[in-house]
């Protein structure tokens, strides 16, 4: 796919930034130190000129002022003193006597640096050599000095000139060969979603370009993708192997919940309702009453005890008549048994399409009141059952001691604890929302949502 050209603030890569700053750097350093080196070399040169002008002056000038002073032709002194100050960069030319008086002088000092010569001027004179004078030369610095420092200007500008042309380059190139690729990817995978399959990743570059390293990362990203897709669906498919596992469980649990009571209850508790017959039969006929009347008492604490049992795990009248009877002969049960007031608001509903939904909702407030009455202490506990927009909501509270939701979940985690976790898991099942409100002496609100009905339990 085509990528649309990127505005201007993209120029201003911070990655360029980071590579084209320590060039510069460097690049500054390097001129500085060769320009240092050509323009010492320059100064060098030039004072090797003023030396040579020193020697041609001693060579050339010196004999034939000497005699010209020997002569005393001053006229002559001094249009040589007038010929070596107009020779470059000489400031002054001075001749003086041996006491110190100035015979000839040329030029005046102009510069700020200078550099002096003087030369000794001797005769010789019948086998003697006689000082008549001394020939002084100051030669001015400053051209010298304004001349490099022309120099360092235009040498300075010009590989500056050059650096900066070098760093555009440069930092064009970066961005044609990099950051706007780099910019294109990070686009993409922005905009790119794990679940979902997308297009490769395709670099804004010609069809007939070789590729390169960053070919080679859209490569991977979109490979990376194909197998984050497969991972997904894996994962996927597994989740709902394993809700499809859980539900199969919770039915296996209530489906033996169910066949242990129905035995309790018929078998079992048949047995002893016939028991109890025989022994009232047999306390018609003569039998000793005290005994008889012990053994009908044992049978009927048994009788009871089964029935007990048959409805705490599972009870027929939830099969029988529905959500609403089984939950008010549950919350009336447990009131009579502790003395709590239990509060009912309950909503008839229509279950017959989903036993499973009917299920959950009673074994939550099973839970939750059982927790109430036997964990926490709760003096008042209140139960509602309503329509809500999509669904159906449940809510129990009650007014006990509470708890640490999150260490009650950690615990559950642990297999310590399956009240909350199991709650948790039975509404997630049915694609409900189970919140739990609870702190140490505030109480507990326990509050299931059903949005929806799963037809995958009806």
């Amino acid at each position: 796919m085509k990528e649309a050209a990127p505005p201007a603030h993209r120029y201003a890569s911070r990655l360029a930034r980071r590579l084209i700053v320590p060039i510069v750097v460097f690049s500054s350093a390097v001129t500085l130190c060769v320009t240092a080196l050509e323009l010492h070399r320059d100064y060098r040169h030039d004072m090797d000129a003023v030396e040579a002008g020193f020697g041609m002056i001693e060579e050339v000038h010196l004999r034939p002022l000497t005699r010209s002073l020997w002569a005393t032709n001053y006229d002559d002194v001094a249009a040589q003193v007038a010929g070596i100050a107009r020779l470059p960069n000489v400031d002054q030319v001075t001749i003086r006597e041996g006491g110190g008086k100035i015979l000839a002088q040329a030029g005046g000092r102009r510069s700020r640096g200078v550099v002096a010569r003087q030369y000794q001027m001797t005769y010789p004179y019948l086998g003697r050599t006689l000082p008549i004078g001394a020939l002084t030369v100051v030669v001015g610095l400053d051209a010298i000095h304004e001349e490099l420092a022309k120099r360092a200007l235009t040498v300075l500008a010009g590989n500056a000139l050059k650096t900066l042309l070098v760093v555009g380059f440069a930092f064009y190139l970066f961005h044609w060969l990099v950051t706007r690729h780099v910019t294109a990817i990070a686009q993409y995978l922005r905009r790119l979603e794990p679940d979902k399959a997308a297009s490769p990743l395709r670099l804004p570059r010609s069809e007939d370009h070789k590729p390169d390293e960053l070919d080679e990362i859209a490569s991977e990203i979109h490979q990376l993708q194909v197998r984050l897709l497969a991972t997904l669906a894996t994962l996927a498919t597994s989740r709902a192997e394993l809700e499809a596992l859980a539900r199969q469980l919770l039915n296996v649990h209530e489906s033996e919940r169910r066949a242990i009571a129905s035995e309790l209850h018929d078998e079992v508790g048949g047995v002893l309702t016939a028991l109890k017959l025989n022994l009232q039969s047999l306390r018609r006929t003569g039998l000793e009453e005290e005994a008889l009347v012990e053994g009908l008492e044992m049978v009927d604490d048994a009788i009871q005890r089964v029935r007990s049992i048959s409805h705490d795990l599972r009870p027929s009248i939830l099969d029988d008549l529905g959500l609403i009877p089984a939950l008010t002969w549950y919350c009336e049960r447990q009131a009579l048994r502790s003395g709590i007031a239990i509060e009912l608001s309950l909503e008839a509903m229509d279950f017959a399409d989903n036993p499973q939904l009917e299920t959950t909702c009673f074994r939550i407030v099973q839970e939750s009141v059982t927790n109430a009455l036997r964990h926490a202490a709760a003096t008042r506990i209140q139960v509602v059952l309503e329509r809500a927009e999509d669904g159906l909501s449940l809510k129990v509270t009650d007014d006990g001691t509470g708890f640490d939701t999150a260490a009650a979940q950690q615990s559950g985690l642990a297999g310590e604890s399956n009240g909350v976790l199991g709650m948790t898991r039975r509404v997630k099942l049915l694609g409900g929302r189970l919140s739990i409100e609870s702190a140490r002496g505030a109480g507990t609100r326990v509050h299931a949502e059903f949005l929806r009905f799963d037809p995958a339990f009806a």
